[in-house]
């Protein structure tokens, strides 16, 4: 892909590529895998998390959608 075609490209594609690039940099060191793994980390967290704990925090309510 030359210059022009990548200048060219729609922004949220120019933005994939650019992500997609900085991912593979850093997957060239260490130190860059590292923080790699705990940005996935931090994205993907727990599937199961403990409602209970959540709902004994103060102030929790539980609103159904179109209710005030």
């Amino acid at each position: 892909m030359t210059f022009d075609e990548v200048m060219n490209l729609p922004y949220g594609i120019f933005l994939s590529l650019v992500e997609q690039n900085t991912i593979q940099d850093m997957m060239q060191t260490d130190e860059g895998r590292e923080i790699l793994d705990k940005i996935r980390r931090f994205k993907n967290p727990r599937k199961h998390a403990d409602l209970d704990a959540i709902r004994s925090f103060k102030g929790y309510r539980v609103e159904k959608v179109g209710e005030k």
